[in-house]
């Protein structure tokens, strides 16, 4: 019996971390998917000394992160496109992805937006393997929302947030 085969046996993974990666800047890409792929950052549009929000993984490449002021990151990258922060639709997403966990699992809690951990124990016997619940409620998520996500799934939560962080966001899940 492998490790891996072990770790199903004795059921040590039933612990999951559900991560869509930048989170406000994934919304905005679905309200206007011509900026897909782009450098994007959210930041309320005052001024040059407002603080970013939230920024896309392009424009984590260039050194722009949350926290640092506009001006700053304006100069890091010149095609960084800046939107101003919509909270309103942030809160309606995570409402609604919220409600998909409240269907799915009777242990869940979120992190903060568009991260959740859930707990898988006890649910086997009614929906299956963890893998494939995960997949499927994936799969429900991309259809209703159109937001990608990684799943990590593992004995803690520690451990599962680090394999979710870990892969890329293209609907993948990490067992560990």
């Amino acid at each position: 019996l492998s490790l891996k085969g072990f770790l199903r046996e004795v059921h040590i993974t039933e612990i999951g971390y559900f991560n869509i990666p930048s989170f406000f800047a994934a919304i905005e890409r679905v309200l206007d998917p011509s900026l897909s792929s782009k450098a994007i950052a959210i930041a309320p549009p005052q001024s040059d000394r407002a603080k970013i929000w939230a920024v896309s993984s392009e424009a984590r490449k260039s050194g722009i992160v949350k926290g640092i002021p506009v001006a700053v990151a304006k100069r890091m990258d010149r095609n960084l496109i800046i939107l101003p922060p919509q909270p309103d639709i942030y809160n309606r997403a995570n409402r609604k992805l919220f409600e998909h966990f409240k269907q799915s699992f009777p242990l869940f809690e979120m992190e903060r937006e568009g991260k959740f951990y859930f707990d898988y124990e006890g649910m086997k016997t009614l929906y299956g393997d963890i893998q494939d619940f995960s997949n499927r409620f994936q799969d429900q998520v991309s259809f209703d929302l159109r937001l990608d996500s990684s799943i990590g799934l593992a004995a803690n939560k520690l451990v599962s947030k680090t394999a979710a962080k870990f892969i890329s966001a293209e609907k993948e899940i990490l067992f560990i």
